[in-house]
């Protein structure tokens, strides 16, 4: 089994009309990666995360939780502190008119990519989100770009969008071991 991640709303670029608000559409997308990793939290393979948690990461259980103000993310994947790393395949369908140069062509595709990916980690603080800011534990992908060890990304028309700020995002994430050991050993072989 692999995640599948959804998203649909601006993906911010340096051409699209999301880049004035860049952040605010990042933490939108953060939030609704949130929703659905959520729902995962405890269950196997990521039993063990919460294990760790609970244990209040005694018996040398990494801390793998990251504070950003007052919030904490939790990320599923993290290299050095879980040991696991992430090969990710973005599937971007854009709302830009069918005539429209390609995205790719534009320089368009690496910038929302990047802006995908800032999406599935903890931000920065000078980016934290009032939205973000209200919540005390956020459920995040990943703990940084370190654990993005392959990508594929590819873009399509969204022929059911109205706007051509309107995107729909598919992230399928299939875990990578970076070093396994008897604690990670079912998120290693997860597939």
């Amino acid at each position: 089994m692999k995640i599948t991640l959804t998203y649909r709303g601006v993906v911010p670029s340096a051409h699209s009309g999301g880049g004035k608000n860049k952040s605010a559409h990042i933490s939108n997308m953060r939030l609704a990666f949130h929703e659905q990793l959520k729902r995962l939290w405890g269950q196997p393979p990521f039993e063990v995360l919460k294990e760790w948690e609970q244990s209040d990461f005694k018996a040398g259980a990494p801390e793998f939780i990251r504070a950003v103000g007052e919030t904490n993310y939790i990320p599923y994947f993290d290299v050095q502190k879980v040991g696991i790393a992430v090969g990710l395949n973005i599937t971007l369908l854009s709302g830009e008119p069918h005539n429209a140069p390609q995205l790719i062509s534009k320089g368009d595709l690496d910038n929302r990519v990047k802006s995908i990916i800032d999406a599935l980690h903890p931000p920065q603080k000078d980016n934290l989100s009032e939205n973000e800011k209200e919540l005390n534990r956020i459920h995040c992908l990943m703990g940084d770009d370190e654990a993005v060890k392959e990508l594929t990304a590819s873009t399509r028309p969204f022929l059911a969008s109205e706007s051509h700020e309107d995107a729909f995002v598919l992230v399928e994430v299939r875990p990578i071991p970076m070093r396994v050991s008897a604690d990670n050993i079912e998120m290693a072989l997860w597939r």
